[in-house]
């Protein structure tokens, strides 16, 4: 099936499973054309901008309406769907970029959020939202992550060329508040410790968590390594080799996460891998903070084993390989469970429950 193709339905169960309890997203266009340097996805993907990048939302309706009401679960998606886990809304492209005022396909999937009264969390750097889209968001059933790498104006725009300024993000998250979302901010990549907790400092009155992640490269995207090592030139910890990546050391990374602790009594996630179990909730996102309708998150996944000790909770049964690479496939193994099981073995190193949460 060719790539196209693929995208006609944009929700995908992802390869992250393994690991995180909001790994089911939706995308409502391919790429992104807000022009972060960091981007992962597109200095994969390329800047696709054209309309055949567009979610198709026909097709969308259909799948909602078979697993919800017809109770299909014939693959992973729908048997998702039919048993309600949340949708990561944004995941590889900001939902509220400026293809959306012209081609309207998020506003389209929120109406069938609505119409289904299904749980949608979204990430955006948007600043601002037309008040017809108010009409239809509702704090039951939609939360959002407002990703933001610092405050000062000039360090944002060095990474990033054409989203929003710090203060225009700070005042919709306020706005948010003040209309009774759960809002939480994502300091994604955290390269400058600096310019994290200043942000902390500014908004932790009004932010119902935040989560923190480090700045990766991969090392095989040249492109990345040449355009971002360059604007590194004041951050006084190094990258160095992990893998397929290139990022700060543990250490450093420890040490940032305890200084953010330290600095506010909002709750923190740790998106880093490694550091996960450094969080004050179940995922790294807060989740599992979030109103009622998002308790059907994926709880099966090594995180949530290693904090809780718990493996009776739910997960799909279907065929989950179609969510990774070939490479990653292994022969004979399908299920949701064998693949979290292998991953926790390679994190964790055993079976052992450290159950560090009560």
């Amino acid at each position: 099936m060719m790539e196209d193709e693929k995208y006609k339905n944009p929700i995908l169960h992802t390869s992250q499973f393994v690991m995180c309890g909001n790994c089911f997203r939706a995308d409502t266009y391919r790429g992104c054309d807000f022009g972060c340097k960091y981007c992962f996805a597109n200095n994969r993907q390329g800047n696709f901008k054209t309309k055949d990048q567009v979610a198709d939302i026909q097709l969308i309706k259909k799948w909602f309406h078979d697993a919800i009401i017809k109770g299909d679960t014939s693959n992973i998606k729908k048997e998702m769907l039919n048993h309600r886990v949340p949708l990561h809304l944004g995941g590889m492209a900001d939902p509220f970029q400026t293809r959306e005022w012209k081609y309207g396909a998020t506003k389209e999937l929120l109406k069938i959020s609505s119409q289904y009264q299904y749980p949608i969390n979204i990430s955006t750097k948007t600043a601002s939202l037309p008040e017809p889209y108010f009409e239809i968001l509702n704090p039951q059933i939609h939360t959002f992550q407002i990703s933001l790498i610092g405050i000062t104006d000039e360090y944002v725009r060095r990474f990033e060329t054409k989203t929003p300024t710090p203060a225009e993000r700070i005042n919709f998250v306020k706005q948010l508040k003040d209309r009774g979302f759960w809002v939480s901010i994502r300091i994604q990549p955290l390269i400058k410790i600096s310019e994290a907790l200043r942000l902390i400092g500014e908004t932790d009155r009004f932010v119902d968590y935040y989560t923190v992640e480090h700045l990766k490269l991969p090392s095989d995207n040249t492109y990345m390594m040449r355009n971002l090592l360059p604007l590194l030139h004041d951050v006084p910890e190094k990258l160095i080799p992990k893998g397929r990546e290139w990022e700060f050391c543990g250490a450093t990374k420890e040490s940032n996460i305890a200084r953010i602790k330290n600095s506010t009594k909002v709750r923190i996630g740790c998106g880093d891998n490694d550091f996960h179990t450094l969080s004050d909730s179940l995922n790294c996102c807060g989740i599992d903070t979030m109103p009622e309708a998002f308790g059907n998150w994926m709880k099966y996944n090594s995180m949530y084993i290693k904090m809780t000790g718990d493996r009776s909770q739910w997960f799909p049964k279907n065929d989950c390989t179609g969510c990774f690479n070939s490479t990653c496939v292994v022969p004979g193994m399908k299920s949701v469970k064998d693949y979290t099981e292998r991953y926790y073995r390679k994190l964790y190193g055993d079976d052992h429950q450290s159950s560090l949460f009560a």
